[in-house]
């Protein structure tokens, strides 16, 4: 990719924003074909798992709560959507 600008000086802050770009792109892509995957192939354990992957090769923090952590917490409406489905819950963090 080539971005003329004639002033040198901002050429850091541009690569820094395709840089940024770039990252943002790819976050929604991926994040697009995990939701348009059917459910039969991407369960909330898959996604989890992918998540968890992600967090680790970069160096994020991710949190997966289970069915229990949801329970203690309150989260009533996510469980009721979930027992509509044969696989436990996760909510990523």
């Amino acid at each position: 990719m080539v971005i003329a600008d004639p002033d040198e000086s901002n050429k850091s802050a541009i690569n820094k924003g395709i840089r940024e770009g770039v990252i943002l792109a790819e976050a929604a892509n991926l994040a697009r074909d995990m939701v348009n995957e059917s459910p039969n192939y991407m369960t909330p354990a898959d996604m989890a798992d992918q998540a968890k992957s992600i967090a680790n090769k970069y160096g994020l923090l991710l949190e997966v709560l289970e069915r229990k952590q949801m329970e203690a917490m309150g989260m009533g409406a996510l469980l009721g959507v979930a027992q509509g489905s044969q696989q436990p819950p996760s909510l990523l963090c």
